[in-house]
């Protein structure tokens, strides 16, 4: 057996005189030995278990993973009812009993005129066989905690926009502080009203624009529209007033440089990978792939000496971390970016999806104007639309990651059931 493998070795060093020139069997033994134990051994035991890593694909299992979320909402859920309850002990004026409001002056509710950012979360009931996952009451949790420990909260407000056709039935509203407000679409509605005869893509356009509308009466700086499944990660407010405030400045400094629609603050984490056509997503590979080779050349020449073949050094190593950024996974590497809120990357917007968009004032408007013009039907939804008012106006939309938004949405508003757990 030994000799066998002596033979087969024998034969490999062969095969590479014939092949490279100038051959060096120490280079060829460190690269084989920095091949084997990444791929065969430090990297299966990092990321066996990372999501979107390369090796989710070898275990996927649809039921486990939909079972995993499930738990984590129940976790979720617990956490904010518990801080919900003693939210209420701190505050016992703030009782279960919300006011609805459907006009746009804020002075009877003691918001400044200085308004900076207006938060609205677009809610409607969830269910699916009987499992309730109680999202709105999640994510107005987050929220409320968010900002009551963020420095500046004088300059936000938060709203709740009910859009649900029977809005008495969503019962998580009565979970809400009184003093938040809300906004509710449909009130004594029959079952022969002409909104029960829209398709389900054009009433969630329609909402869309009615929660936009309500809170542009507030006359906010930004407006932040965030669907009810979409939670906030703590360092929401931080990056956003950092990033908000380069882009003012950058507008004193040159006008055309702030003229931006929204700012995309959640993408599928999916879509978020290295293959992609976004534009920027193949040069940041190269270049990360540069910086890795040249530290492990200058590394393996300080400890080792020159190779014979510079070339082939290079080429390894710039194929090796290729082939470890790929398995690791976009995802998963710019998460690294949440260290700091000065790390986070502004990019321009993809297309797909809004569960978290940050408008600025005249955008909002625009966005608005647009979308009452047009009809959505199947495979023409709000997103789809917004992303044909971008590119037939030529505006200007940003995307920043990593997100500041989890997507907990494993119950459709849309259908009315469970997706599949590997796009939530």
């Amino acid at each position: 057996m030994r000799y066998e493998m002596g033979k087969c070795w024998g034969c490999c060093c062969k095969f590479l005189r014939r092949c490279l020139p100038y051959f060096d069997r120490r280079l060829f033994v460190c690269l084989t030995a920095l091949y084997a134990a990444t791929f065969f051994l430090i990297l299966p035991m990092l990321c066996w278990r990372l999501r979107h890593s390369a090796f989710e694909l070898l275990h996927k299992d649809k039921d486990k993973e939909q079972a995993l979320l499930q738990r984590e909402n129940t976790l979720r859920l617990n956490k904010s009812l518990a801080y919900l309850h003693n939210y209420y002990r701190r505050m016992p004026n703030t009782v279960h009993n919300p006011k609805y409001i459907s006009g746009n002056s804020n002075s009877s509710y003691g918001l400044s005129d200085g308004l900076y950012i207006a938060v609205t979360i677009i809610t409607m009931s969830r269910t699916s066989d009987g499992y309730k996952p109680m999202y709105l009451t999640q994510v107005v949790s987050e929220f409320l905690t968010l900002i009551s420990d963020f420095h500046e909260r004088n300059k936000t407000a938060l709203f709740v926009c009910n859009v649900d056709l029977q809005p008495e039935n969503h019962n998580e509203i009565y979970y809400i502080p009184k003093w938040i407000k809300i906004f509710e679409k449909y009130t004594n509605i029959s079952s022969k009203d002409p909104v029960y005869s829209l398709s389900v893509v054009e009433k969630e356009k329609r909402d869309y624009v009615y929660c936009l509308e309500q809170t542009l009466g507030f006359n906010s700086t930004y407006i932040l529209l965030v669907e009810d499944d979409a939670v906030p990660r703590r360092e929401l407010f931080p990056v956003l007033f950092n990033i908000l405030k380069e882009y003012d400045n950058a507008g004193i400094r040159n006008p055309r440089k702030q003229n931006v629609t929204f700012f995309k603050l959640y993408h599928p984490e999916r879509l978020l990978g290295y293959i992609s056509l976004e534009v920027e997503r193949i040069p940041e590979l190269i270049s990360i792939c540069v910086i890795v080779t040249s530290v492990f050349v200058m590394i393996y020449v300080n400890q080792i000496g020159y190779p014979t073949s510079m070339s082939f050094l290079c080429i390894s190593i710039m194929v090796y971390s290729c082939l470890v950024l790929l398995v690791i996974g976009r995802q998963n590497l710019i998460e690294l970016r949440r260290m700091s809120k000065f790390l986070y990357q502004i990019t321009p917007a993809p297309s797909c999806c809004t569960p978290a968009m940050l408008y600025t004032n005249d955008g909002a408007r625009i966005v608005s104007n647009y979308l009452n013009g047009v009809n959505c039907y199947p495979k023409f939804g709000k997103d789809t639309a917004i992303d044909t008012l971008l590119m037939d106006k030529k505006l200007n939309a940003k995307l920043v990651q990593p997100n500041l938004f989890k997507h907990i949405g494993l119950v459709s508003a849309v259908r009315g059931e469970m997706i599949d757990p590997y796009v939530v």
